[in-house]
């Protein structure tokens, strides 16, 4: 609409100029009529570039010096010029000359605005169309490639009544494809001001997860890179997080299922550190776990996932993930391992059997708490309280035990995922179980023992 307003008011200016030229030369030649209607040119008077000078009609008249003087052509009945028929003539000219232009540019001004009618007619139906014309997906690299145009439709253009969820990293849609039967969920991730590198983490990324397979993972589906967008598209999970349901949600999610919950993230754990090579997730924490209609868990959200070589750790320049689930000695070094994703396992464990929400305190309160009760053999006192004592002792004592295990402070102490399966499976008891159990115990002895000294110390001399 703004461009053909800029046309309009072109083929205006021209006009306006044209007719603004036109009555100039009328006034002109109306003004030479009335102030003398016949002119004699001398012959003497012409300049160096063969150009006649006219007398002003001041001057005195030209002398006779017995030369007959000039009459123009078709002019034979006096001796003058007649201007009143020139002017005629040229204002008759540039009227048709100036009719002719704005003729020919409402013309073009006319098939300008079809073709653009037609333009916007073809971009409003773009959409059916292009699902048409080119491929909704494509295989790349055994991965599925979906069209933007694909997933602009799907998302209502990211319409935000379909927004389910705000990351760090990006919102995540709901999404229902063509000729798909279940909806999906679409993370558009952030765009950033190097796009370059963005681009390269994404596909490495997809590198990633696009080969793991596994029930308790969240199912990738495929992803799209186009118009500068980076989208990945993946099982949409129904039932909501672990964070909603152990903080949030009207009813208080059970031990059994609680219980199940621990098992399954301890199985998708086990899987991706055990891959070759090992897949690190660096962000384990409740919002990251999804939770399907029968409360199995579902790790999903792989934005900082890094592929590690069995024998090496990775150090990155950046410290990512989410600070009240980090492992300290991950933000004290810089290098990230296994033993990180179980650092942070360990912590989703004691909020599991507390209902608690770490803090970010020096330490970690929540860890902090049970290392305490551990010490006073008091770990039950933690218990969430809303399950009222319905909860089974000793799985909630191996949940707790386990936990502790996890967040120790030597990372090479803490168990690998392997382990932390057998102990829920059943078979923790065992003798490298209780190795562990023996470990954490004189750890924690030895923490203790420090603080209630340091404490002593300070009573006796504020006494």
């Amino acid at each position: 609409m703004a461009l053909h307003l800029q046309y309009v008011a072109v083929l205006l200016s021209v006009l306006t100029l044209f007719l603004a030229t036109s009555d100039a030369v009328l006034n002109c030649s109306t003004t030479a009529g009335n102030n003398s209607s016949t002119f004699t040119v001398d012959p003497r008077r012409k300049s160096q570039n063969n150009v006649y000078q006219t007398p002003s009609p001041s001057s005195s008249p030209p002398r006779s010096n017995n030369h007959a003087p000039f009459v123009p052509a078709g002019n034979q009945q006096g001796s003058g010029f007649n201007t009143k028929s020139f002017s005629t003539t040229v204002v008759a000219g540039t009227i048709t000359a100036a009719i002719a232009v704005v003729a020919g540019l409402v013309v073009l001004l006319v098939c300008f605005m079809r073709k653009r009618a037609r333009f916007n007619h073809h971009r409003l139906n773009r959409k059916t169309e292009i699902l048409i014309e080119m491929p909704m997906e494509e295989e790349v690299h055994n991965t599925r490639r979906f069209s933007y145009a694909h997933l602009l439709a799907a998302t209502e253009n990211f319409s935000d009544s379909r927004k389910i969820g705000q990351g760090a990293f990006g919102a995540v849609y709901k999404a229902q494809l063509m000729n798909w039967t279940t909806p999906v969920a679409v993370k558009r991730i952030m765009r950033v001001a190097d796009h370059e590198r963005a681009a390269r983490d994404y596909d490495n990324e997809i590198k990633v997860i696009s080969k793991l397979s596994h029930p308790n993972l969240v199912p990738f589906v495929g992803s799209c890179d186009e118009n500068g967008e980076l989208l990945l598209v993946y099982d949409l999970i129904h039932n909501g997080t672990l964070d909603y349901h152990l903080h949030y949600a009207n009813t208080i999610l059970s031990w059994g299922r609680r219980y199940k919950i621990a098992l399954g993230m301890a199985s998708a754990l086990n899987y991706m550190h055990g891959n070759h090579p090992r897949v690190l997730h660096r962000d384990i924490k409740p919002g990251n776990v999804m939770l399907d209609e029968e409360f199995n868990a579902k790790v999903g959200d792989f934005g900082l996932v890094r592929q590690v070589p069995i024998d090496k750790t990775s150090c990155p320049m950046t410290i990512f993930g989410s600070s009240r689930y980090i492992d300290p000695q991950y933000c004290s070094t810089g290098c990230i391992s296994p033993a990180s994703d179980i650092y942070s396992f360990g912590v989703v464990l004691l909020e599991i059997a507390s209902g608690e929400i770490p803090q970010c305190l020096k330490g970690n309160g929540l860890v902090e708490k049970f290392r305490r009760l551990y010490y006073i053999n008091s770990l039950l006192d933690a218990v969430d309280r809303r399950l009222n004592g319905d909860f089974d002792e000793e799985q909630m004592k191996r949940v707790i035990l386990i936990g502790l295990l996890c967040v120790q402070f030597d990372h090479h102490m803490r168990p690998s995922s392997k382990e932390k399966v057998g102990y829920q499976c059943l078979n923790y008891i065992s003798k490298h179980a209780n190795k562990q159990n023996n470990d954490l115990a004189s750890q924690t002895r030895v923490v203790y023992s420090k603080k209630q000294k340091k404490l002593k110390t300070q009573k006796k001399r504020k006494t």
